[in-house]
């Protein structure tokens, strides 16, 4: 595969990157997630006051793709490394990047190994490119007002199984059975066997106001249908359940 040339053409590279995060596509995603995770030189940037990090041996190849990506059996990250070098110069170990490339990481609900690859240590670019972040990430849902990359943070936290099934089972054992702790409504009574144990688990604490470090705690997670989750979720601040049931009875 060709190397890229130009800053115009990192850009593109790195828009790829953003767009596979915030994919609805699974596979898109979750490769997106494993580069950054895996990945061992770094160009870091600045998107949406906050640091971000591609990994070289994707952004380095002339408009990449997760297929042209998995399909390159010659891709070697000093091939892109040295493609980079021609742009921003030499990357450089950074204690204070590494940490912020753990932050970030954190926040898309990842956890990076120790070392880079072959337990080489990590090394980071720096570029000004996407200050003001891409357009794409700032397009939203009207639940999510904080854009993309953090509606699909807090759909992760929501979704995290481990957390999900300990807060259902904590809650089958008080109640004998699932429902909406807003409004009642119980999906095995209303569709049947296939309604058991169905519900979703609203987090109360929005992703951006968490820190890196934040263990979510099952006093944080509420079982709600969809409905009432959406209109959780309809505008900030978000209504508690106390707001939403004195509609519902109102």
């Amino acid at each position: 595969m060709e190397i890229i040339h130009s800053t115009d053409e990192l850009r593109s590279n790195l828009r790829t990157v953003e767009d596979y995060l915030t994919s609805d596509n699974v596979e898109e995603a979750s490769f997106a997630e494993d580069l950054i995770r895996r990945g061992t030189c770094f160009v870091a940037y600045e998107a949406g006051k906050q640091l971000r990090f591609a990994p070289s041996r994707f952004i380095g190849y002339l408009n990449n793709s997760l297929y042209k990506h998995l399909n390159n059996p010659t891709k070697h990250g000093n091939i892109t490394n040295g493609a980079i070098r021609q742009l921003l110069g030499q990357e450089q170990p950074n204690n204070k990047l590494d940490n912020h490339y753990r932050e970030y990481c954190a926040s898309l609900g990842i956890t990076p190994p120790t070392t880079g690859a072959f337990g080489n240590q990590r090394k980071f670019w720096t570029t000004e490119i996407g200050i003001a972040d891409f357009a794409e990430n700032l397009e939203m849902e009207d639940d999510f007002p904080e854009g993309k990359l953090v509606e699909r943070s807090h759909k992760r936290r929501e979704r995290n199984r481990k957390v999900v099934e300990r807060k259902k089972s904590d809650f089958l054992k008080i109640h004998g059975k699932i429902f909406c702790e807003i409004c009642g409504f119980d999906f095995e009574e209303k569709y049947g066997e296939r309604g058991t144990n169905f519900c979703e688990v609203h987090h109360t604490i929005p992703v951006s106001e968490m820190n890196p470090a934040h263990q979510t705690s099952l006093d944080e997670l509420v079982i709600v249908c969809a409905n009432c989750h959406r209109i959780i979720h309809r505008e900030r601040p978000w209504l508690t359940m106390k707001q939403i049931k004195k509609i519902l009875v109102s």
